[in-house]
């Protein structure tokens, strides 16, 4: 029994994957590129470091998982 492929079947289900799989791991890769930045940027010293702040830095931390009693004594050892 010869098994005959007709040519107007189309692409199978499992090309298909393949090649949407495949574009987006390319679409993937090409996002993790180089970044460019603009002239206005923060990194504005050439080596992809932005400046030290000329004041200081307000941080605000919001404990939403209730830890502070065991992250207090590192905030505090980090402010100092």
């Amino acid at each position: 029994m010869e098994v005959r492929r007709n040519m107007n079947q189309g692409i199978s289900r499992r090309k298909f994957l393949m090649g949407t799989g495949a574009g987006a791991v390319m679409l993937s890769l090409g996002a993790c590129g180089p970044q460019t930045q603009s002239p206005s940027g923060s990194a504005s010293n050439g080596g992809g470091m932005p400046q030290m702040p000329s004041q200081p830095v307000t941080l605000t931390l919001i404990d939403v998982a209730g830890n502070l009693q065991g992250s207090k004594g590192m905030i505090d050892a980090y402010v100092e």
